[in-house]
């Protein structure tokens, strides 16, 4: 046998024998991991899930919500707000067009969810519900599918 493969078994023997050691003393230990800045680094670093599947959390004298639009006319809109799911596909509240969903300003509540259809639907019926609402309401807006067929100035002022 040559001496460089009996050489190079040996660095593997050793090289594991040492890894196995490193997993036995420093893998399963809290204290002694927390002291290691290269495990320290990804036990730290893992983002967590928040409410309404967030990344980041909110100050407490504010809501998290998120806003999704659909895709196409095939995937729906979802509406999430405080943690609680408003409108979406599973509900089955939502409709092509603009989905909305009214929430009481001062404690989160939900008012009440509406969708409007662009396509066939009266454009006046979607005038008449955003000049009904009264402060203090957050207006929560999600499109699925066209949204702007029908929709005039009048209706482009009162959104914006």
């Amino acid at each position: 046998m040559r001496p460089t493969v009996i050489l190079r078994g040996l660095v593997v023997l050793f090289t594991s024998g040492v890894m196995l050691y490193i997993a036995k003393e420093f893998m399963f230990s809290e204290v002694r991991l927390k002291h290691m800045k290269y495990f320290n680094e990804f036990t730290d670093s893992r983002p967590k899930k928040f409410v309404c599947q967030m990344e980041t959390q909110c100050p407490d004298d504010q809501f998290p919500f998120k806003i999704t639009s659909g895709a196409a006319n095939i995937v729906g809109a979802n509406i999430c707000f405080n943690g609680q799911t408003l409108m979406s596909t599973v509900k089955n509240n939502i409709g092509k067009g603009i989905n909305i969903a009214l929430v009481n300003a001062s404690n989160g509540q939900l008012i009440t969810t509406n969708f409007f259809n662009m396509w066939s639907g009266k454009i006046e019926l979607l005038v008449d519900f955003l000049k009904a609402i009264k402060p203090p309401t957050i207006v929560l807006l999600a499109s699925f599918d066209e949204p702007s067929t029908k929709m005039n100035d009048d209706t482009k002022k009162i959104i914006y």
